[in-house]
């Protein structure tokens, strides 16, 4: 189990605690010194108090200060001398006394050993948020990814942790992902494969998972340094997960080379943040938006990818767009026999008739239905045409009406209005993520979003 850096004790709502003293930086560059203490919260949220060198009278005096100033930095050091720095600091608020303090958050922080050790050899140990080790047959789980033996298990802390966040509804820092013993020089590429890593199990959680903190260690397993993040969300996401716990490895196995190397020309960045998002909201109409703008994102960028090739082109233009562009005589001769049908037509002004233009242009696209349908197979999703029209009429419902309830049920009867969406958005959602594991080269078990409780699909 990996050890963590010395600190102050913590309290009962708090992990670690770092006190120290430096000087307080605001986006002028002018500085003050203070004095200050940086609180990790089980969240991963970093709370930090100021006392700085400012004097202002009155507390509307020093707010009006703070929010002329904002947002500061942090440097300084702690009482055994290693450095601290903070960034992005915003002050929700201000306490007036005998000394005035500031009290607020902090987008990210370091701690640096001093003297610092130039080691050969380390450990590199991130902690997550929103992930939870619950398999003891299957935690610590071992899985060699991107040539790193990766580890991932449970923190010491986890019941202290799952107790409060669970009063709470809070994302709790529970488990750890830890890369042993590596040369000192891969320092990055095991971040940037751990930060893969976290994407792929947020995926599998259905839950967006977080490294909220990064920590260094020697082969010695001496504290060098850390790096502290604020996590993207706090609440605690979907209850069930995508993929089972003991078929995690051959999720992360099977799809890390794919979300390597897929990631910009699929986008699957936003993709995925459009997909965790819609489920950490806990409402029909949010959750539709979201899932909708997934699948669109997605289908945009896979016909995207490969405009180059001329036979993908066609899977999305009737006939290629640069030869339908530039028949522009073609789209003023079908205003033109508009205009003799309908006289309107022809006293529309110029901006009008440009926008008709465009519009026109855009019958050379294939259907809506065609394009899902094509990236559908060519991604090797297995699915039931009959799917497609719920998931069609929903997208279309929320781009006309801005909503995904059926038009057939009167808008007083909220509740069924509601029932008749979420079975709707259940599909829907349960069709993307076929394409998504599809998309990621992963055809294991998992428990689609539409599944009977306890019922697994492979």
């Amino acid at each position: 189990m990996p050890s963590t850096p010395e600190s102050h004790q913590p309290s009962a709502t708090s992990l670690q605690q770092f006190v120290g003293a430096g000087h307080l930086r605001c986006r002028h560059d002018s500085t003050w010194d203070c004095t200050f203490t940086i609180t990790r919260l089980f969240n991963g949220r970093l709370q930090v108090s100021v006392i700085p060198g400012v004097r202002r009278s009155s507390s509307k005096g020093l707010s009006k200060w703070v929010r002329q100033c904002e947002p500061f930095a942090l440097e300084g050091t702690d009482e055994r001398g290693n450095q601290i720095s903070a960034s992005d600091i915003y002050f929700a608020r201000s306490i007036l006394g005998p000394q005035k303090t500031l009290l607020g958050y902090i987008h990210s922080s370091a701690r640096i050993r001093c003297p610092q050790p130039d080691p050969d050899v380390i450990t590199v140990t991130c902690e997550l948020t929103n992930f939870q080790c619950i398999s003891l047959a299957v935690y610590p789980l071992a899985v060699q990814i991107a040539g790193f033996l990766i580890e991932i298990g449970r923190l010491s802390q986890e019941w202290r942790i799952g107790e409060h966040n669970n009063a709470y509804q809070y994302a709790g820092i529970a488990s750890y992902l830890q890369v042993g013993e590596i040369p000192a020089v891969e320092h990055d590429g095991v971040l940037e494969c751990a930060h893969r890593v976290a994407q792929l199990l947020s995926i599998a959680q259905r839950r967006y998972v977080f490294l909220v903190a990064q920590h260094k260690h020697d082969i010695e397993d001496r504290w060098l340094e850390s790096q502290f993040n604020e996590p993207v969300f706090t609440r605690c996401g979907w209850p069930r997960a995508l993929i089972p716990d003991d078929a995690l490895a051959e999720f992360l196995t099977a799809a890390y080379p794919s979300l390597a190397s897929k990631y910009q020309r699929l986008e699957l960045g936003n993709v995925i943040d459009h997909y965790l998002q819609a489920l950490t909201l806990r409402s029909v109409w949010p959750s539709s938006l979201g899932v909708f703008t997934a699948m669109e994102t997605l289908r945009a960028a896979f016909f995207r990818q490969s405009t180059d090739i001329e036979d993908r082109k066609s899977e999305y233009w009737v006939v290629p767009d640069d030869t339908f562009g530039i028949e522009a005589e073609l789209l003023d001769e079908f205003i033109d026999l508009l205009s003799n049908h309908f006289p309107r037509f022809g006293r529309l002004s110029g901006s009008e008739r440009q926008s008709l233009k465009a519009q026109l242009r855009n019958l050379n696209r294939r259907s809506y239905r065609t394009q899902l349908r094509r990236m559908l197979n060519q991604l090797g999703v297995d699915y039931d045409r009959r799917e497609l029209q719920p998931f069609i009429d929903m997208r279309n419902r929320i781009i006309h009406y801005g909503t995904p309830a059926p038009s057939d049920v009167p808008t007083a009867d909220y509740a069924q209005r509601t029932s008749r969406a979420s079975r709707d958005i259940n599909d829907a959602t349960s069709l993307f993520e076929r394409a998504l594991l599809a998309a990621l080269g992963y055809a294991g078990p998992r428990e689609l979003f539409n599944a009977e409780e306890g019922r697994t699909h492979a």
